[in-house]
């Protein structure tokens, strides 16, 4: 019995195999191929778009498009393992027509495009609106951290930078203490130079010498905290990175906290699709509610839409101004108890509108006292008198009146809880939508890290991963034939 063996590698063949042989009808290679040949290079913004009349002929621009999205398609995002997949894979050979470019010339590509990158995702989006593939109103939105090209180690505190330099200038200060005792033990066996010197006795000019290094080693480690210093109180913030300002320190709070920045992309629920995305220095999500939703429905040509999102996102402010844009919010609202203890919870308090007032449960009135702008709330309080007399003060509080606080977007706040309530299943379904996308492209991007740095660089990235799963995500829905034909229409 023998192995299945295969051919000679030196016999030669007089018709070889064409590289069309070796790529299957159903490959994901031939989607990237068809996609890019339905893109106008030029409208999107590609540079050398159209070929140069005189100089060296350079690549064109569909061609490292196509490496890119195959590359962020396949965990291959690096410039040098793309010029050896150039080299060595059959798939990526059929795709560039045997082309080889240097890795210089596919980093430069990258650098050079990012906007239109970017563009050529939201071109996706386009298409799939066009021939109906995304027909949704309704859309999930979330945020994860990903990591920056910056270690931990880079990141300036500007606290921790404070301690540091006071410690150095107590070391400095002890050092100079003991160069003057140095100065005076010299001065010290000067004057007793014709006696015999004690067996063992320090070198006072060794003693100088080597408190003289120390200083000047201390100086040094303290001019260099303070130019670190002078880069965080520029920056405008307790904490900057060294290597990457644009980066933010994020974590949770149990995690340790990295450079990082925060990657929002808006789903469709019914397909999983992204049909919005964007990369910001944010720490947190509670500001991003409106202008992540704003700019999908923009996107999406809708009038109205209805956006779900986890606490993360309550923000009475933002509730508001989603609204009033036509945006129905579906958020779990985040707000404190205004209670301490075993005492009446806020919610044992009714609200009037009409006079701006609360009535507490034995029936006195707590008024408007002020308005705390920075925090969005208003500030009522009860009259002494009141609280003074009142037979249910030890169910209430142990100050001299009660008071409560709420915000200024109460009421938005108030009809997002009662459409959670009313839907339970939202909050189910927009995990087992938007953590899929998540999942695959942190697994396609070495876990979550970019390769690249800066805001608009990360962009870049982000577009290349998004368009990249859009493509394979909807091959897996409608087959790669189904959407070749659509691209190729």
């Amino acid at each position: 019995m023998r192995y299945i063996e295969g051919r000679d590698r030196h016999q030669r063949s007089f018709l070889p195999p064409a590289l069309e042989d070796f790529v299957g009808a159903q490959a994901m290679v031939r989607v990237v191929d068809a996609f890019v040949g339905s893109l106008d290079m030029g409208g999107l913004g590609f540079r050398r778009s159209r070929p140069a009349r005189t100089g060296r002929p350079g690549y064109d621009p569909r061609d490292l498009l196509a490496l890119y999205l195959y590359g962020y398609a396949n965990d291959v995002r690096s410039s040098r393992r793309l010029e050896q997949e150039c080299r060595r894979n059959v798939e990526v050979m059929w795709l560039l027509h045997q082309l080889t470019p240097d890795f210089k010339t596919i980093a430069d590509f990258r650098k050079d495009n990012g906007p239109a990158f970017v563009a050529a995702c939201r071109a996706f989006v386009a298409f799939c609106l066009e021939h109906e593939l995304v027909t949704t109103r309704s859309v999930v939105l979330d945020g994860s951290k990903f990591q920056a090209v910056a270690s931990p180690k880079r990141i300036l505190d500007r606290r921790r930078l404070e301690q540091e330099m006071a410690r150095l200038d107590a070391e400095a200060a002890a050092y100079l203490a003991a160069l003057d005792a140095a100065d005076a033990a010299e001065e010290g066996a000067g004057e007793g130079a014709g006696g015999d010197a004690g067996e063992g006795a320090a070198d006072p000019a060794a003693e100088r010498a080597r408190i003289e290094a120390a200083l000047a080693a201390l100086d040094k480690r303290r001019r260099r905290a303070a130019d670190k210093h002078a880069t965080v109180t520029a920056s405008g913030a307790d904490k900057t990175v060294e290597t990457e300002p644009e980066a933010t320190v994020m974590g949770k709070k149990a995690e340790p906290k990295r450079p990082a920045y925060n990657v929002q992309i808006v789903v469709d629920p019914r397909t999983s699709l992204i049909v919005h995305h964007a990369v910001t220095d944010h720490a947190n999500d509670v500001n991003l509610l409106h202008a992540m939703a704003s700019a999908t429905k923009q996107d999406l040509g809708l009038d109205r839409m209805i956006v779900i999102a986890d606490a993360g996102y309550s923000d009475g402010a933002e509730a508001a101004a989603c609204e009033a844009d036509g945006i129905t919010p579906c958020v779990p609202p985040t707000r404190g108890s205004n209670s301490r203890g075993d005492f009446f919870d806020r919610a044992r308090f009714t609200y009037d509108p009409s006079s701006d007032t609360y009535t507490c449960p034995n029936g006195r009135l707590l008024r408007r006292h002020h308005n705390d702008a920075k925090r969005s709330v208003v500030q009522y309080r009860a009259a002494d008198k009141d609280c003074a007399a009142c037979p249910l003060k030890p169910q209430c509080t142990n100050a001299q009146r009660r008071s409560i606080r709420r915000h200024l977007h109460d009421p938005a706040l108030a009809r997002m809880a009662a459409r959670v309530a009313a839907y339970p299943g939202l909050m189910r379904l927009r995990r087992s939508r938007v953590e899929h996308p998540f999942g695959t492209i942190k697994r396609r991007m070495g876990g979550g890290r970019f390769l690249l740095k800066g805001l608009q660089k990360t962009g870049t990235e982000t577009a290349l991963a998004v368009t990249a799963y859009n493509l394979r995500r909807l091959t897996s829905i409608i087959g790669s034939q189904t959407l070749i034909t659509k691209l190729a229409g």
